[in-house]
């Protein structure tokens, strides 16, 4: 979780604050949730990836446009 609290710490945002939005179910999902940050994984099909096979209450996402109703994505709305 070390690079996401050094850019955070850079941009004066808490983890709490911070939503993270990645492709790799490792290294972005799991770094970004150890880390404190709501993280949102993007499942698209412009890289060919082998993502787990698992149940779980991240939010997915297929296209970047499905952001713009971020609220409703993290159930806040």
């Amino acid at each position: 979780p070390e690079p996401f609290h050094l850019c955070l710490k850079n941009l004066h945002v808490l983890p709490a604050e911070s939503v993270y939005v990645g492709d790799d179910w490792r290294i972005d999902i799991c770094g970004a949730r150890d880390a404190g940050l709501t993280p949102i994984w993007l499942k698209h099909e412009g890289i060919k990836r082998s993502w787990p096979d698992i149940k779980t209450s991240i939010p997915i996402v297929h296209r970047l446009d499905q952001l713009l109703d971020l609220e409703t994505l993290l159930g806040k709305k």
